[in-house]
């Protein structure tokens, strides 16, 4: 999970410049979601990464499912990965899977939120 300094590290990563998205020198996921302090309600964990052990790879979902349930959100599904490729793009298969992982966890959730 990236934060602001590693995030500001990778711009110069091996001498290369790396352009970032548009709002991504904010705060990384990691500190919004410490400043986010107790709240009761529902969210899944995702992210991407390469294929690949997850031991090699990185697998940011485990670590972002245990910092939302700290926050006291309750997780709707365990947390998934999506593959990409070297290129930042999703592996054939991976958007329709997301979308089924997406439809899932739309499943769960009340059909209307209680007033209040």
């Amino acid at each position: 999970m990236s934060g602001a300094r590693s995030r500001a590290g990778a711009v110069h990563k091996d001498g290369s410049q790396v352009t970032l998205d548009s709002g991504a020198e904010g705060a990384g996921l990691r500190d919004w979601l410490a400043g986010l302090g107790q709240i009761h309600t529902r969210g899944a964990a995702f992210d991407t990464r390469l294929a690949g052990a997850p031991m090699l790879t990185g697998r940011a979902s485990k670590t972002i499912a245990k910092l939302l349930e700290r926050r006291g959100i309750a997780l709707l599904s365990p947390a998934e990965s999506f593959l990409v490729t070297k290129e930042n793009q999703l592996r054939p298969g991976e958007q329709d899977r997301a979308r089924r992982w997406g439809r899932e966890l739309a499943a769960l959730l009340p059909t209307a939120w209680p007033a209040g």
